[in-house]
């Protein structure tokens, strides 16, 4: 990895999910972050995603997936499977040859479109996920409107699709202590680029919180009595 500065470098910042809505504490924690890099002298573009229906896309080719090894399986390993798995994989099975190739057709275009997209910035930021962590239990954060985990991991699929590098580190925590993430993603074969920009953002936001506040051991910041602390404050409704 090589050393990486900040000033003068143009980032894109990815504040929207192609699905539901960004909470809230995330918002205001990645977006505190980003100030920080404006302040070492990047420049902030916004940045959104070429226009596609990507969620439409993703399943095409993620119901493919799950239906082709749902196939190889046995009805007795099939019924050991989870529900939601089981039953992704059984719409996989209804996809005809001609809508799968359709969806790949449509994936080689929406990669190419963010290759031309990802040419006007050195990398794009945006948050790792669009909801706070919960239960793993669950499919969904509870008391959202949200139904399907498609729609908090709407910054991750589409890179899965189009081939981008990207790397997830802390940028702070909400106001109960649960840790918060943003996401660098590079140009396609720019990996070298990424862990860079993500080591320097992790070292530039470590110190920035540790010289500003006591941490205690169980990541929480509620001790923190300095003016800068990543801990996020919101009004209660």
């Amino acid at each position: 990895m090589s050393e990486v500065s900040f000033r003068s470098m143009k980032i894109g910042f990815w504040r929207q999910p192609p699905v539901g809505a960004l909470n809230a504490e995330i918002d205001i924690a990645v977006s505190s972050a980003m100030e920080t890099l404006a302040d070492q002298g990047a420049s902030i573009i916004p940045f959104t995603l070429p226009i596609v229906d990507v969620l439409d896309l993703f399943d095409h080719h993620w119901l493919a997936g799950a239906a082709l090894g749902y196939a190889s399986i046995t009805e007795d390993d099939r019924s050991k499977l989870d529900s939601g798995f089981r039953e992704a994989a059984e719409k996989g099975l209804r996809l005809s040859a001609i809508e799968l190739l359709a969806a790949q057709v449509k994936r080689a275009h929406f990669g190419a479109a963010m290759d031309v997209a990802l040419n006007g910035v050195d990398v794009v930021i945006s948050p790792a996920t669009a909801h706070l962590p919960f239960a793993t239990a669950m499919n969904a954060p509870p008391n959202t409107r949200v139904k399907s985990w498609t729609e908090w991991t709407g910054f991750s699929y589409p890179l899965n699709l189009t081939g981008q590098p990207a790397c997830v580190v802390s940028c702070g925590f909400s106001a109960t202590g649960l840790p918060i993430g943003i996401q660098i993603i590079g140009a396609r074969g720019a990996d070298g680029r990424v862990l860079s920009v993500a080591k320097e953002i992790e070292s530039l936001i470590g110190r920035y919180c540790e010289s500003n506040h006591d941490l205690p051991r169980d990541g929480t910041r509620r001790n923190c009595k300095g003016p800068n602390c990543r801990r996020v404050e919101v009004p209660l409704r």
